[in-house]
């Protein structure tokens, strides 16, 4: 099974363009709820020490999948992790890595310090995610729109992201998506 887990060498990662710099944590039960991610970027203060942590705890070594084929339902998990030292993507369905325990700690940890989620409210789309600073930002469209060769296009290339049937009239819903980070942003009323 091929890896996709890479460790990059500091001057590689100089050579290229700078990709906003992220870790996506996510645990959940099947069935059951979608999963609420956990999403840290570099801005968090605690960045560096759980980079260094995540080092430590080999993560660079996972594999891209772990699966116990025994179990059919259960618990299943997934770890992004884009920054200078490490690019990883990995997740698993009722089978862990041996310092998957150890990683979750580090990750929940920094993001119980981070503060409080607050609702972002723009005039207009950000050009470029304020949280991550990935671009593009997407337009999310509700409703049923008709799916076209274009549209299909848009949503490929993170312009637009589909955000369900129902439409709410009272402004609750957000406008705009950062596809990498997944941060919501909200129309200014």
């Amino acid at each position: 099974m091929g890896s996709q887990v890479t460790k990059k060498s500091k001057s590689s990662s100089k050579s290229h363009k700078t990709k906003p710099q992220i870790i996506k944590f996510e645990t959940f039960d099947m069935p059951g709820p979608p999963p609420e991610p956990i999403i840290l970027t570099s801005k968090n203060k605690a960045w560096a020490d759980v980079i260094r942590n995540l080092v430590d705890l080999s993560v660079d070594k996972w594999v891209a999948e772990y699966h116990d084929p025994s179990i059919m339902d259960g618990s299943g998990w997934s770890l992004s992790i884009c920054s200078k030292e490490l690019n990883i993507q990995s997740s698993g369905m009722n089978a862990y890595p041996e310092t998957f325990d150890a990683v979750q700690e580090v990750i929940e940890r920094a993001a119980a310090t981070a503060p409080p989620p607050t609702k972002p409210t723009y005039a207009r789309k950000p050009r470029k995610c304020p949280n991550c600073g990935a671009s593009p930002v997407a337009s999310i469209m509700y409703g049923m729109p008709s799916l076209s060769h274009e549209l299909m296009e848009k949503e490929r290339r993170g312009e637009v992201v589909f955000g369900g049937c129902v439409i709410e009239m009272d402004g609750s819903q957000p406008s705009w998506k950062c596809t990498t980070c997944e941060m919501e942003f909200y129309k200014t009323t």
